[in-house]
Parts: C-alpha cells; sequence; structure tokens
C-alpha cells in the first residue's frame, strides 16, 4: 500500500493498531499495548494536596512541594524531598518566607510550621517502568 499524505487519510474514532518507526524499522503496536504502557507512564506522576500537618504528603518517592498559609500568601515554603518508603524524607528548603519545615516521620508525614495548604508534585519511582 502506497503512503498517503497526512491531509489525505481519513480521521478515525478507534484503532486496532497504531504504526511506528523504530529507526529505518517501520511496525504495529496494538492499541491496547499502547495504551497500557502510557498509562503506565501518567500513573508515575501526579499531584497531591494536603494541609498544614501534611499527612502523607511525602508518599511518593521525590518531589516538589508547595506549601502556605491560606489567609496570608505571603507566608509560604517551597521545598523538595527525596523519600523511600519506610524511611525519613531528605528534605531541602528551596526558597520561603516565614515558614519554617517542622516535625515528619517514616509514613511520610511532613509538617509546615504556620502553612495550612500543602501541594506536592511528585514522581513514584515505583510506578515508572
Amino acid at each position: 500500500m502506497a503512503d498517503k499524505r497526512e491531509n489525505e487519510m481519513k480521521e478515525l474514532l478507534s484503532v486496532d493498531y497504531v504504526r511506528g518507526l523504530l529507526g529505518n524499522n517501520s511496525g504495529k503496536i496494538s492499541f491496547g499495548l499502547l495504551k497500557k504502557n502510557l498509562l503506565l507512564k501518567l500513573s508515575s506522576v501526579g499531584i497531591k494536596k494536603e494541609d498544614g500537618g501534611g499527612a502523607g504528603i511525602c508518599m511518593p518517592n521525590v518531589g516538589i512541594i508547595f506549601a502556605y498559609n491560606s489567609n496570608n500568601p505571603t507566608q509560604y515554603i517551597v521545598y523538595m524531598y527525596i523519600r523511600n518508603i519506610g524511611d525519613f524524607a531528605i528534605r531541602i528548603p528551596l526558597t520561603s518566607n516565614e515558614l519554617t519545615l517542622g516535625a515528619q516521620n517514616n509514613q511520610g508525614t511532613s509538617v509546615v510550621n504556620g502553612a495550612d495548604t500543602q501541594i506536592c508534585l511528585y514522581i513514584d519511582k515505583d510506578s515508572l517502568p
């Protein structure tokens, strides 16, 4: 079958296979396998939100946390962490104004003194392929 130009191709609502290239080789991958691999990669990153007590905020393995006082957003701290399950997190403050890191435990809790909101952007290494 001769290749068609992109603008000559029919739009499909569903497919059985997707065509791919690896170097000079062309092949196909089932849509189910493609979807499974894509979802696996997407499930390894995410966003969590906790209060200032930070229960379980450091549960994924690595992330950046934005913590602040919602009544006075000029009070904040941004910190990153690295953690293995069952260990205390290595917490590294990046910038802050009036807020400080408080207690933590080996269950992933990370308290921020004076904060009422913590938002974590994380990567979970255990769900990476």
